[in-house]
């Protein structure tokens, strides 16, 4: 999962904070990383 998620911060040109808030709030993003809306980070 860490993978995906450092992937997507690179794509995006994420920092920190902003990814995390950016998992939270988008399905795609969660979708992505195999994190189900009940899970939390």
């Amino acid at each position: 999962m860490m993978f995906k998620i450092l992937i997507l911060q690179a794509w995006y040109n994420l920092s920190d904070e902003a990814l995390e808030k950016q998992i939270a709030r988008d399905l795609m993003f969660r979708r992505f990383i195999d994190l189900s809306l009940s899970e939390s980070r």
